[in-house]
């Protein structure tokens, strides 16, 4: 709360905020993340269909815990795969846990997770084909842009605060915890 604090009172006197975070991420927050950003529709990410599709693919209940250097996410597989006939499904229905790891990286202002291994052998093809990462095993995200969009939520009229530097600086994977350290510069306009 400081800290908004802090941007507001900055923003009104027309000044650059430079800064050197520090963000320290357990589990149970990373966890949280994903499950309110990703599992959205009723605890559920729809990977294929959706929640009235006669067929469909979804995760539900991640897990996160971190093994260093790498993060494992666990969840629940539950789908229905084949041929909308008649307003059913004709396919096959499985249900099943599947877990994946990952290791974290960081490079300018993009964070994400490289290297992804599907620890279960049922199904991989199909699993990753639906997950839709590709050949690379990787995603990735501009934290710059996730800032920005933040900033922009946020009603301090008439002043529009803008980030106008972002890099990541560390990421590191300790037993129980990730951290991520970023140089930025955030600017207000009037």
């Amino acid at each position: 709360m400081r800290t908004a604090t802090l941007v507001c009172i900055l923003a009104l006197w027309h000044v650059n905020l430079t800064a050197d975070i520090e963000i320290t991420a357990t589990p149970r927050l990373l966890e949280t993340l994903v499950s309110t950003n990703l599992f959205k529709q009723g605890g559920r990410l729809y990977i294929q269909g959706s929640p009235d599709s006669p067929c469909y693919l979804f995760l539900e209940s991640p897990r996160v815990r971190i093994e260093p250097p790498r993060i494992i996410l666990g969840a629940h597989l539950t789908g229905r795969v084949g041929v909308v006939v008649a307003d059913g499904c004709v396919g096959a229905g499985e249900s099943f846990n599947i877990t994946l790891s990952a290791l974290p990286f960081a490079q300018g202002s993009r964070v994400g997770l490289r290297n992804i291994e599907l620890a279960s052998a049922r199904y991989q093809p199909l699993i990753w084909a639906a997950l839709r990462i590709g050949d690379q095993r990787s995603f990735d995200t501009d934290l710059g842009d996730a800032v920005a969009r933040l900033l922009r939520s946020v009603e301090l009229q008439p002043y529009d605060l803008t980030v106008t530097s972002l890099a990541v600086g560390r990421l590191t994977v300790q037993s129980g915890a990730l951290r991520l350290g970023f140089d930025g510069r955030i600017g207000s306009q009037h």
